[in-house]
């Protein structure tokens, strides 16, 4: 597991790797998912990436998922796992771009912390930002929580 700097996201190994092979596949448009896992107290444990479903739309400052495929694919895990996940918020890449969030991507974590059916008033957003073949840089806002963190330079 990768723990980030500020203690309250832990992501299993192999999700980081599962974003950017998505990122560098679509890059240079952008491209995102969904992230799920478990709540605990003061802890959120990202265990499962969801990505962008195969009638996805890409350009270059923004994504259009596939909800369908997106909620199969969230179905069948809860199904699998039999009930054990959490929708923890969402990921997507700035490709080019910043690792700040855009004012939509704020908008977004605002809207998902209000909406009772997501279960998730502190969601977080990961935001890849770099340039493709491996090269991303990645920044996570946990809505509702101060500290955000950010890990810099080339990500493998």
């Amino acid at each position: 597991m990768v723990t980030s700097p500020d203690g309250y996201v832990i992501w299993a190994s192999n999700i980081k790797a599962a974003m950017i092979r998505e990122a560098d596949s679509t890059y240079p448009y952008e491209t995102g998912g969904i992230l799920l896992g478990r709540h605990y107290p003061g802890l959120l444990h990202v265990t499962h990436m969801i990505g962008p479903g195969p009638g996805a739309r890409h350009y270059k400052t923004s994504f259009i998922p596939d909800r369908d495929w997106q909620y199969e694919q969230i179905d069948a895990l809860h199904h699998q796992l039999s009930g054990s996940l959490n929708y923890l918020g969402d990921w997507h890449t700035h490709p080019q771009g910043s690792l700040s969030p855009s004012e939509t991507d704020l908008d977004l974590l605002e809207a998902i912390a209000a909406t009772p059916e997501s279960r998730c008033p502190t969601p977080i957003m990961c935001i890849l930002a770099g340039t493709g073949s491996g090269n991303w840089s990645e920044t996570v806002i946990h809505y509702g929580v101060e500290q955000t963190s950010t890990w810099e330079g080339t990500t493998n």
